[in-house]
C-alpha cells in the first residue's frame, strides 16, 4: 500500500486530504469502510438503486473527498511534472551553492534509477552547529525553515512508549533542517537562503 498527502505544502496540493492506493483487495475493502463511517454502502449506492440499506461493520470516519477537491486535484495533476522539474532546478542550485560547505551535508545527492519529486530540501548540520541559532538567523532574514521530522520519542504522546534504541534516526532528527523549496522560488531566493546560512 502507499499513501499520498494532498496537504497545502505538498507537491500536488488540494488544500487537505490524501489518497490511499493498493493492489491488495482486503486493504482496499478496509480502506473503503474506514473512509465512510465503517458503512458497507454509500449514499450514492442507495440513491442509484444499487443498495437499499447499509451495515456498519467497523468504526470509521469521514475521509471522503468531495468533488471540488477532486476537480482541483485533476488540474494540479496536469501541472505536477513542470512543478517537480522546477523543484529539481532549485535543488541543483542549492547543491551547487552548498558543495563546499564544511558544517553541513546535503543528503540524497547520489540517487540512481529514480526520479525524485523533491518535496523538501533537507540538510544535516554538523553536531557542533547550533540548529536553533541557524533557524533564528534565517527567520530574522525572512526565511522560514522547518524540521522534518522530529523523533517520535520526543513527542509528548509517545514518551511513555518503549521504543527500541534508534541511534541513527535520533542523530539525524537532532541535526536535520529543511530549507525552503517550492516551484515558484527564484534562483536568487535560493542564493539568499544559502548566503544567510553563513556558518557553512
Amino acid at each position: 500500500m502507499a499513501c499520498f498527502s494532498f496537504f497545502s505544502n505538498k507537491n500536488l496540493s488540494i488544500g487537505e486530504g490524501g489518497m490511499f492506493v493498493s493492489a491488495n483487495e482486503k486493504f482496499i475493502e478496509k480502506a473503503r469502510h474506514l473512509r465512510s463511517h465503517g458503512m458497507t454502502t454509500l449514499t450514492l449506492d442507495r440513491h442509484k438503486g444499487r443498495a437499499v440499506s447499509y451495515d456498519v461493520v467497523q468504526p470509521g470516519l469521514n475521509y471522503r473527498m468531495d468533488e471540488m477537491r477532486a476537480a482541483l486535484g485533476l488540474v494540479q495533476l496536469e501541472k505536477l511534472p513542470k512543478a517537480n522539474a522546477s523543484r529539481g532546478e532549485r535543488v541543483k542550485r542549492y547543491q551547487q551553492n552548498l558543495k563546499h560547505a564544511t558544517q553541513i551535508s546535503t543528503p540524497f545527492q547520489a540517487l540512481k534509477d529514480i526520479e525524485p519529486a523533491w518535496h523538501i530540501f533537507p540538510i544535516l548540520l554538523n553536531p557542533d552547529v547550533d540548529r536553533m541559532k541557524i533557524i533564528e538567523r534565517l527567520k530574522n532574514n525572512g526565511i522560514q525553515s522547518s524540521i522534518h521530522y522530529p523523533s517520535f520519542r520526543d513527542f509528548t504522546a509517545y514518551q511513555q512508549h518503549p521504543f527500541p534504541p534508534t541511534p541513527v534516526a535520533d542523530d539525524i532528527a537532532a541535526r536535520e533542517l529543511t530549507l525552503p523549496l517550492f516551484p515558484g522560488m527564484t534562483l536568487q531566493q535560493v542564493d539568499a537562503v544559502t548566503e544567510t546560512l553563513e556558518c557553512c
